[in-house]
């Protein structure tokens, strides 16, 4: 695997150096000191993995982003950034605009073991990541290679216990009104298919959404409000709150969303933790409201969402994950259907016309 450093603190290259070198199968570490050498090398090396600051002279990091995206050198980016106010931290959200996957925060002097396991880890991932160039203007405008057809149906194994369509149709008309809450779990490339989904969406939306999205502590009030741009009202969860229609919940970085009686509230992390826990959000929406949950699963790496959708399906909920071959990385989508928990496989575009078309349902179900 050959990655390209692109940062202008000479130490930091240095430090990031010696952390790669360390490691097997690292074939080539370049280095460049600024945006323009970033993208200059990028198209003439082509590596594998570029890991980009965002601050730096010449051309910051979302301009050179932007261009390695756009051209023949696309290949996952990861951001480390040193951002440290809420402003900066929002103005950072940006990167995923330009085609990022994953954004990490420098270490601090305290940090320096944990940061250097989860960068290995991230970069471990991105070797089994899959990214297209970006699109110019006229084109289509996505990270992931657009899909013409029909949904997949997941078959259903023969032990799993849950409602068949039918009956889950029967069961609304006696007792819960149709979908009454929609649920999604997401990692590594979720920013961009959350923001796609949202915005497909009417606002306000009739339900309740919440989002378990993997991001890093203090970088969650960025995303949050990059996915306000999308026009819906996205709030970051800080403390118990009501759940109400129109509203989007994200959960925080450094701690689990969970929905009990119609309100969320946030539970402490236990080392180990996938942060926030997509598994925890799910499970607990199909006690709460059963087969009135919509679940979803977007891209990310490991298991993390698999036991949860698993319970929104046998609750009688319904559960989509996203479609593999469009996933930056197809891990958590992947452990689903291993598990049996997801009734369809849909790439974002055909995700997001099945969310806009809850509105229909509810609709239907008040009336």
């Amino acid at each position: 695997m050959n990655i390209l450093i692109a940062d202008d603190s000479g130490p930091f290259r240095m430090m990031l150096g010696r952390i790669l070198a360390t490691e097997p199968g690292f074939t080539a570490i370049w280095a460049a000191e600024d945006g323009r050498q970033a993208v200059e090398m990028a198209q003439q090396l082509r590596p594998d993995l570029i890991l980009m600051d965002l601050e730096m002279p010449r051309l910051d990091g979302f301009g050179a982003i932007d261009e390695i995206m756009h051209s023949e050198a696309a290949c996952p980016i990861v951001v480390l950034s040193s951002l440290i106010s809420d402003e900066e931290r929002v103005h950072a959200a940006r990167c995923f605009d330009v085609g990022a996957v994953e954004v990490l925060g420098k270490p601090r002097q305290n940090s320096m073991a944990a940061f250097r396991v989860r960068l290995l880890s991230v970069i471990k991932t991105m070797a089994r990541a899959r990214v297209v160039r970006r699109k110019r203007a006229g084109e289509l405008s996505n990270t992931l290679t657009p899909f013409v057809g029909a949904a997949r149906p997941i078959s259903t194994p023969a032990v799993l216990p849950y409602s068949a369509p039918a009956e889950r149709a029967a069961a609304r008309v006696v007792g819960r009104p149709g979908p009454r809450v929609v649920v999604i779990g997401s990692s590594t490339g979720g920013p961009p298919v959350l923001k796609e989904l949202l915005s497909a969406m009417p606002a306000p939306f009739p339900l309740p959404v919440l989002i378990a999205q993997h991001i890093l502590a203090g970088f969650d009030a960025g995303l949050a409000g990059w996915l306000r741009s999308s026009g819906h009202d996205v709030v970051l969860v800080k403390d118990e709150q009501a759940l109400v229609p129109g509203r989007v919940y994200v959960a925080p970085g450094d701690g689990h969303m969970v929905v009990e009686a119609g309100v969320v509230r946030l539970l402490p992390v236990i080392d180990g933790d996938m942060v926030p826990s997509a598994d925890k959000l799910l499970a607990s929406a199909s006690r709460a409201y059963g087969d009135g949950v919509v679940g979803v699963v977007l891209t990310g790496m490991g298991r993390d969402g698999a036991r949860g959708l698993l319970a929104v399906r046998q609750a009688g909920g319904r559960t989509l994950t996203q479609r593999g071959d469009t996933c930056v990385v197809n891990g958590m989508p992947e452990a689903c259907r291993d598990a049996g928990a997801s009734q369809e496989e849909l790439p974002p575009a055909l995700l997001a016309q099945v969310l806009a078309g809850l509105v229909r349902q509810v609709s239907s179900s008040a009336a």
